[in-house]
């Protein structure tokens, strides 16, 4: 990422992930035990105790405002295009070019967080959920 915003995102959210993960995990070891209708705790959380309401509600926040970022930049973008193009900007490169491009919250959230550490890769390996904007619909 090369957004000062993205890396804020990301350090906040690994910090809230670190600190709930200790009590995820200790869910999931007194859950190993309950067999609610004959039904296995792998059947009934089939990503782990990344499948814990917490985390996934942690998980979306995070998502939500790393797409509410990428709106603020999009934004942004079409504003320096609507700006008439001058002969001295033709070969001219900026910092605002890379800064301006979309950044997959599921990169920053999944891919950048499993890449770090091997807890980390552990506790997010089996996660998959894509939040939906209930402001969208």
């Amino acid at each position: 990422m090369t957004n000062d915003a993205y890396d804020e995102i990301a350090k906040r959210y690994e910090a809230e992930l670190r600190g709930v993960i200790p009590s995820l995990l200790a869910w999931w070891e007194r859950i190993a035990e309950n067999n609610q209708g004959g039904t296995s705790r792998e059947l009934r959380w089939p990503m782990g105790p990344c499948s814990h309401p917490r985390f996934i509600e942690i998980f979306r926040r995070y998502y939500l405002e790393i797409q509410a970022e990428n709106e603020k930049n999009e934004s942004d973008e079409e504003a320096v295009e609507a700006a008439p193009i001058t002969d001295d900007m033709w070969g001219a490169e900026s910092a605002e070019d890379e800064e301006g491009a979309y950044v997959n919250p599921n990169g920053v959230l999944l891919a950048e967080m499993i890449s770090k550490d091997s807890k980390l890769k552990d506790f997010l390996g089996f996660f998959v959920f894509i939040p939906v904007d209930p402001g969208e619909y």
